[in-house]
């Protein structure tokens, strides 16, 4: 008995299925939605086979200066004044390349310097999170991120993206509890 029901009930919900089809077609649909819609599977099927496509910015980005959603430039000096903004730090030195954020603090009260980077860290990850941010206010390390930050532009530029790799495994050593 159970099985006949289950049949029916089966059969039932095929029959509907099949009757009330994929969905609605109202004769209103354009070429441009089937254009769009071509396009859209055209981008998956490029993504699903690995091949991406080059982003403009790709080859002209300049170390230290990012493009954010908006299209405004986000550089060093923005980040270095919302570093400034956090209460107990009086001055902070930025070198940043598209992936690393180099920050060097000047704190007021030596005692809490491990809670103001953690807030400074925070409040830097707070506004832009696509960035690896890596905080400290040892006098030597800022004075190595000033000397970085400097030399971003001319001859020395190529230098920098390496030297901002190497200050930021040294900063995590540093910061480890």
């Amino acid at each position: 008995m159970r099985s006949k029901w289950m049949v029916s009930l089966s059969a039932l919900l095929l029959t509907g299925a099949l009757a009330g089809g994929c969905g609605h077609y109202d004769g209103n649909r354009s070429d441009s939605d089937n254009e769009l819609r071509q396009n859209k599977r055209g981008e998956a099927e490029m993504l699903s086979s690995g091949d991406y496509p080059p982003r403009p910015a790709d080859s002209v980005r300049t170390p230290g200066v990012m493009e954010s959603g908006q299209g405004e430039r986000i550089n060093a000096e923005q980040l270095a004044h919302i570093a400034e903004q956090v209460p107990g730090v009086e001055r902070a030195a930025v070198a940043m390349n598209t992936t690393d954020v180099l920050v060097g603090i000047e704190v007021d009260n030596t005692g809490k310097r491990r809670i103001l980077e953690k807030q400074v860290m925070s409040a830097l990850h707070w506004q832009y999170p696509e960035y690896r941010y890596h905080v400290t206010s040892d006098e030597m390390y800022c004075g190595k991120i000033k000397a970085t930050a400097s030399r971003k532009n001319g001859i020395e530029a190529q230098m920098y993206n390496q030297d901002i790799e190497i200050l930021s495994r040294s900063i995590d050593r540093l910061n480890l509890p």
